[in-house]
């Protein structure tokens, strides 16, 4: 069995990276993905990038892939240090956590009140109040056969 590693960076794309068992992970990686996705090979061999937008579908085809055991998830924050009134307000769906760019990185999605221990800086049009602390990475490990975050 194979465990994936996808990794979420603070911007751009999202680097998924599969030990090679014989065959390119690409056509995978592609199938997964609406048709005409860009898919790129990454700096490192075996890395490939994706757009942060496909994150939730790209871990959602890799787990019905009978070949991958487990997926590893790096997500890092994306608005250094601050989380807004939209994240916590916001779904608490697995999708809508993936895609977080706050520095939560999801932790709050759904919540329905600030961060605890927030300090409250600013309010933003279209975020919502904005709340700063300490924020850095999340890792989450999917597994196919026990069908549950961790």
């Amino acid at each position: 069995m194979v465990i994936a590693k996808v990794t979420r960076p603070k911007t751009g794309k999202v680097t998924v990276r599969i030990p090679y068992t014989g065959h390119s992970w690409e056509g995978v990686i592609r199938s997964i993905l609406p048709t005409g996705s860009q898919v790129t090979r990454g700096p490192r061999s075996g890395d490939w990038l994706v757009g942060r937008n496909h994150l939730g579908m790209l871990v959602a085809g890799l787990m019905k892939r009978p070949d991958i055991e487990d997926i590893d998830l790096a997500l890092y924050q994306g608005r250094e240090g601050g989380c807004s009134s939209a994240c916590y307000t916001g779904s608490d769906s697995d999708e809508a956590i993936m895609m977080c760019q706050c520095a939560c990185v999801g932790l709050n999605h759904g919540t329905q009140s600030p961060p605890a221990g927030a300090k409250h800086v600013a309010t933003v049009g279209g975020a919502g109040e904005v709340y700063r602390y300490p924020g850095g990475v999340r890792r989450v490990r999917y597994s196919r056969l026990r069908d549950e975050f961790r």
